[in-house]
Protein backbone atom coordinates (compact mmCIF):
# COMPACT_ATOMS: atom_id res chain seq x y z
CA UNK A 1 0.00 0.00 0.00
CA UNK A 2 1.39 3.18 -0.93
CA UNK A 3 2.05 6.01 1.61
CA UNK A 4 -0.19 9.24 1.81
CA UNK A 5 2.84 11.33 3.38
CA UNK A 6 5.79 13.22 0.82
CA UNK A 7 8.91 11.28 0.71
CA UNK A 8 11.67 12.79 3.05
CA UNK A 9 14.32 14.54 1.36
CA UNK A 10 15.33 17.44 -0.95
CA UNK A 11 11.84 17.31 -3.21
CA UNK A 12 10.13 17.35 0.49
CA UNK A 13 11.64 20.13 1.45
CA UNK A 14 11.53 22.08 -1.47
CA UNK A 15 7.95 21.53 -1.52
CA UNK A 16 7.03 22.89 1.60
CA UNK A 17 9.13 26.19 0.90
CA UNK A 18 7.47 26.65 -2.30
CA UNK A 19 3.88 26.19 -0.49
CA UNK A 20 4.83 28.70 2.01
CA UNK A 21 6.11 31.64 -0.35
CA UNK A 22 2.28 30.84 -1.98
CA UNK A 23 0.68 31.07 0.99
CA UNK A 24 2.70 34.46 1.58
CA UNK A 25 2.27 35.91 -1.46
CA UNK A 26 -1.50 35.17 -1.75
CA UNK A 27 -1.68 36.68 2.26
CA UNK A 28 0.34 39.95 0.92
CA UNK A 29 -1.75 40.71 -1.45
CA UNK A 30 -4.99 39.94 0.71
CA UNK A 31 -4.29 42.63 3.52
CA UNK A 32 -2.63 45.31 0.21
CA UNK A 33 -6.72 44.78 -0.83
CA UNK A 34 -7.76 45.04 2.27
CA UNK A 35 -5.81 48.21 3.47
CA UNK A 36 -6.94 49.74 0.01
CA UNK A 37 -10.52 48.96 0.92
CA UNK A 38 -10.26 50.17 4.66
CA UNK A 39 -11.76 53.44 4.81
CA UNK A 40 -9.07 56.58 5.65
CA UNK A 41 -9.18 57.86 9.16
CA UNK A 42 -11.53 61.30 9.63
CA UNK A 43 -9.57 64.25 10.37
CA UNK A 44 -11.31 66.33 13.04
CA UNK A 45 -11.47 69.87 11.71
CA UNK A 46 -10.26 72.75 13.55
CA UNK A 47 -12.93 75.25 15.28
CA UNK A 48 -12.37 77.53 12.19
CA UNK A 49 -11.33 77.32 8.87
CA UNK A 50 -9.62 80.56 8.28
CA UNK A 51 -8.56 82.10 12.37
CA UNK A 52 -9.52 85.36 13.13
CA UNK A 53 -12.14 87.34 14.90
CA UNK A 54 -15.30 87.81 12.98
CA UNK A 55 -18.58 89.68 14.77
CA UNK A 56 -20.27 91.19 11.96
CA UNK A 57 -23.60 91.83 14.33
CA UNK A 58 -21.20 93.30 17.40
CA UNK A 59 -23.06 90.98 19.73
CA UNK A 60 -19.68 89.93 21.27
CA UNK A 61 -20.08 86.44 20.23
CA UNK A 62 -17.56 84.99 16.90
CA UNK A 63 -20.10 84.62 14.12
CA UNK A 64 -18.26 81.01 13.28
CA UNK A 65 -17.58 79.17 16.56
CA UNK A 66 -18.86 79.19 20.38
CA UNK A 67 -19.04 76.08 22.27
CA UNK A 68 -21.24 77.73 25.60
CA UNK A 69 -21.64 73.81 27.13
CA UNK A 70 -17.74 73.05 26.76
CA UNK A 71 -18.88 69.47 25.05
CA UNK A 72 -16.21 69.76 22.26
CA UNK A 73 -19.07 70.66 19.29
CA UNK A 74 -18.99 74.18 17.38
CA UNK A 75 -22.64 75.38 18.42
CA UNK A 76 -22.24 76.97 15.04
CA UNK A 77 -22.26 74.08 12.69
CA UNK A 78 -22.79 70.99 15.03
CA UNK A 79 -19.43 69.56 14.13
CA UNK A 80 -17.36 67.86 16.28
CA UNK A 81 -13.72 69.90 16.56
CA UNK A 82 -9.85 69.57 17.29
CA UNK A 83 -9.34 70.45 20.91
CA UNK A 84 -7.38 69.19 24.16
CA UNK A 85 -9.69 69.79 27.18
CA UNK A 86 -10.93 66.96 29.17
CA UNK A 87 -14.69 66.79 29.85
CA UNK A 88 -16.08 67.13 33.12
CA UNK A 89 -19.84 67.46 34.26
CA UNK A 90 -19.63 66.33 38.09
CA UNK A 91 -22.88 68.13 38.72
CA UNK A 92 -24.26 66.77 35.81
CA UNK A 93 -25.97 69.88 34.31
CA UNK A 94 -24.85 68.98 31.03
CA UNK A 95 -21.80 71.88 30.79
CA UNK A 96 -18.08 71.05 30.91
CA UNK A 97 -16.58 71.94 34.78
CA UNK A 98 -13.42 72.56 33.43
CA UNK A 99 -14.05 74.61 30.00
CA UNK A 100 -16.29 76.73 28.25
CA UNK A 101 -15.96 79.22 25.42
CA UNK A 102 -19.66 81.08 25.49
CA UNK A 103 -18.16 83.63 23.34
CA UNK A 104 -15.91 81.64 21.16
CA UNK A 105 -12.67 83.61 21.57
CA UNK A 106 -10.90 80.29 21.69
CA UNK A 107 -10.07 81.00 25.65
CA UNK A 108 -11.64 79.36 28.60
CA UNK A 109 -14.55 81.34 30.10
CA UNK A 110 -13.91 79.53 33.45
CA UNK A 111 -10.37 80.02 34.12
CA UNK A 112 -7.42 81.82 32.56
CA UNK A 113 -4.37 80.29 34.57
CA UNK A 114 -2.10 77.92 33.35
CA UNK A 115 -3.38 74.50 33.26
CA UNK A 116 -2.03 70.69 31.92
CA UNK A 117 -4.69 68.11 33.29
CA UNK A 118 -3.64 65.72 30.57
CA UNK A 119 0.12 66.59 31.40
CA UNK A 120 1.37 67.00 27.44
CA UNK A 121 2.84 70.46 28.73
CA UNK A 122 -0.06 71.91 26.92
CA UNK A 123 -2.51 74.76 28.34
CA UNK A 124 -6.01 73.68 28.38
CA UNK A 125 -7.13 76.72 28.57
CA UNK A 126 -6.72 77.83 25.38
CA UNK A 127 -7.81 76.31 22.04
CA UNK A 128 -4.54 75.67 20.51
CA UNK A 129 -4.60 72.09 19.28
CA UNK A 130 -1.25 72.19 16.76
CA UNK A 131 0.69 73.74 19.64
CA UNK A 132 2.02 76.61 17.42
CA UNK A 133 1.57 79.41 20.21
CA UNK A 134 -2.01 81.07 18.61
CA UNK A 135 -5.37 80.38 19.48
CA UNK A 136 -6.73 78.33 16.68
CA UNK A 137 -9.86 80.44 16.40
CA UNK A 138 -8.66 84.30 17.19
CA UNK A 139 -5.15 83.53 15.50
CA UNK A 140 -3.92 85.40 18.37
CA UNK A 141 -0.44 84.83 20.12
CA UNK A 142 -0.71 83.96 23.82
CA UNK A 143 1.99 83.88 26.57
CA UNK A 144 1.64 81.37 29.65
CA UNK A 145 0.74 84.44 31.67
CA UNK A 146 -1.58 86.32 29.49
CA UNK A 147 -4.27 83.90 26.88
CA UNK A 148 -5.67 87.13 24.85
CA UNK A 149 -8.96 86.46 26.57
CA UNK A 150 -9.75 90.29 27.10
CA UNK A 151 -9.31 90.85 23.73
CA UNK A 152 -12.51 89.76 21.85
CA UNK A 153 -15.81 88.54 22.68
CA UNK A 154 -18.48 89.85 25.57
CA UNK A 155 -16.93 87.64 28.05
CA UNK A 156 -13.57 89.78 29.36
CA UNK A 157 -11.74 86.20 30.70
CA UNK A 158 -8.58 87.48 32.42
CA UNK A 159 -5.11 88.12 31.18
CA UNK A 160 -3.29 87.04 34.31
CA UNK A 161 -3.11 90.13 36.39
CA UNK A 162 -6.52 90.85 36.79
CA UNK A 163 -9.08 88.10 37.73
CA UNK A 164 -12.07 87.63 35.55
CA UNK A 165 -14.70 88.58 38.02
CA UNK A 166 -18.48 87.35 37.64
CA UNK A 167 -19.97 88.11 41.39
CA UNK A 168 -23.49 88.25 40.43
CA UNK A 169 -23.58 85.07 38.32
CA UNK A 170 -24.69 86.55 35.12
CA UNK A 171 -22.26 84.73 32.95
CA UNK A 172 -20.87 88.76 32.07
CA UNK A 173 -17.33 89.45 33.79
CA UNK A 174 -18.75 92.23 36.26
CA UNK A 175 -17.01 95.02 33.49
CA UNK A 176 -19.51 94.14 31.40
CA UNK A 177 -23.10 95.12 31.08
CA UNK A 178 -25.94 95.14 28.75
CA UNK A 179 -28.31 98.81 28.73
CA UNK A 180 -30.91 97.83 27.11
CA UNK A 181 -29.99 95.97 24.02
CA UNK A 182 -26.60 97.27 23.69
CA UNK A 183 -23.50 95.37 25.12
CA UNK A 184 -21.12 97.56 27.21
CA UNK A 185 -17.46 96.64 28.26
CA UNK A 186 -15.14 99.08 30.03
CA UNK A 187 -11.86 99.97 28.22
CA UNK A 188 -10.05 99.82 31.55
CA UNK A 189 -9.52 96.06 31.31
CA UNK A 190 -7.45 96.96 27.69
CA UNK A 191 -10.33 95.50 25.78
CA UNK A 192 -11.90 99.02 25.25
CA UNK A 193 -11.83 101.07 22.74
CA UNK A 194 -8.73 103.08 21.30
CA UNK A 195 -9.65 105.99 23.77
CA UNK A 196 -10.41 103.82 26.17
CA UNK A 197 -14.04 103.88 26.50
CA UNK A 198 -16.49 100.92 26.96
CA UNK A 199 -16.81 99.12 23.98
CA UNK A 200 -20.45 98.60 22.45
CA UNK A 201 -22.13 96.13 20.49
CA UNK A 202 -25.90 94.69 19.97
CA UNK A 203 -27.02 92.06 21.13
CA UNK A 204 -28.45 89.15 19.67
CA UNK A 205 -30.38 85.96 20.84
CA UNK A 206 -27.52 83.89 20.28
CA UNK A 207 -25.60 86.67 21.64
CA UNK A 208 -24.51 86.44 26.11
CA UNK A 209 -27.34 86.93 28.88
CA UNK A 210 -28.64 90.14 29.72
CA UNK A 211 -28.37 91.56 33.10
Amino acid sequence: MASDRLPAGPASLAFRIASSAVFMLLSGIGYSFAAERAPAPQRVPMPVEKRAWLDRDTDGVHDLFRDADGDGVNDRTGAAYAHRFLWLDSDGDGLNDLFRDADGDGVNDLEVAFRDRDGDGRDDNVLDYDADGRNDVTGLAYTRGDLQGNRHGYIAEGDGSVPWVDEDGDGLADDCWFQGEIFHRHGSRGGGSAAGGPRQGRKSGAGGAER
